[in-house]
């Protein structure tokens, strides 16, 4: 009997270290919901990009339909991501560029976009493409 209650102990540690985990990585990674499916531009001059972990940031002013100013904030991957697939630096951006963004929407109206997937960014003044996931989709 003591083997027995051992191993029901040993099966329930691990079922539960395995239900923490899972939910750790859902709660950190469980964007399914909270973002638009269609990918949509947003155009806008960047104030700052925040090359930090665990997410970088760029906010970015954008004028809408209204004439007024909206600032918007945009998520992308870890910065050592962003430097080994993409190129970015720190620099790679500076307050004042223009910039398209192509990516999904926060539901709900917040000012928030993500661009972790199905996304990209252009220099609106040149048209040069400096970032662009692998399964990039433009909007329709």
């Amino acid at each position: 009997m003591n083997n027995l209650h051992k191993d029901l102990q040993l099966v329930f540690l691990s079922l539960f270290a395995s239900l923490f985990m899972a939910s750790v990585a859902v709660a950190h990674h469980g964007d399914a919901g909270r973002y638009e499916e269609e990918v949509s531009v947003l155009s806008g001059t960047v104030v700052v990009l925040q090359f930090v972990n665990p997410h970088s940031r760029l906010i970015v002013d954008v004028v809408d339909e209204n004439g007024e100013s909206v600032t918007w904030h945009v998520e992308f991957s870890n910065p050592g991501r962003m430097n080994s697939e993409f190129g970015w630096t720190r620099d790679i951006l500076k307050p004042g560029d223009k910039v398209t963004l192509t990516g999904r929407f926060r539901k709900g109206g917040a000012p928030v976009m993500n661009l972790t997937e199905r996304s990209q960014v252009v220099m609106t003044e040149t048209g040069e493409q400096i970032y662009r996931t692998e399964n990039f989709v433009a909007a329709e």
